[in-house]
């Protein structure tokens, strides 16, 4: 059984009551292959730009699959540095969170945005944890 976290600030989440897309769906494979997802998301969703929570929270959705919200600020328009600034409270809140945490086999981080990818990246080096970035807007 592997532990896998999944970074992805822009999918929907199971909370979300919407159909399931891309990273739904690889921790349903994964979950269903023996493994633990750890998914950690954004408190904002950019979709409807509605804050989720007004804080980090975790939710367990079923056994072997938990949901991490990290807390980042909202925006309203989406080129904006009020998005940039979201996206670096993000990835500082993020970077909070991993520090304290046990080390996955590996870790699947969406692209964009680049500042929690990177991060990622980098931590993935220095921990010896492998480090999958999934571009999806090239």
């Amino acid at each position: 059984m592997a532990d896998i976290w999944i970074v992805s600030l822009f999918e929907p989440t199971p909370v979300d009551n919407t159909r399931p897309m891309r990273y739904m769906g690889v921790a349903e494979a994964a979950i269903q292959a023996g493994h633990h997802v750890t998914h950690f998301s954004c408190s904002f969703r950019h979709s409807t730009k509605v804050q989720r929570f007004d804080r980090t929270e975790q939710i367990l959705v079923r056994e072997g699959y938990d949901l991490i919200f990290v807390h980042a600020r909202a925006y309203r328009k989406n080129i904006s540095t009020e998005r940039l600034k979201s996206h670096a409270d993000f990835t500082r809140n993020l970077s909070q969170l991993v520090e304290g945490r046990p080390k996955p086999d590996a870790v699947l981080v969406a692209l964009p945005p680049l500042s929690h990818a990177e991060f990622l990246v980098k931590w993935g080096k220095e921990n010896q944890v492998p480090v999958i970035v999934d571009i999806i807007d090239p």
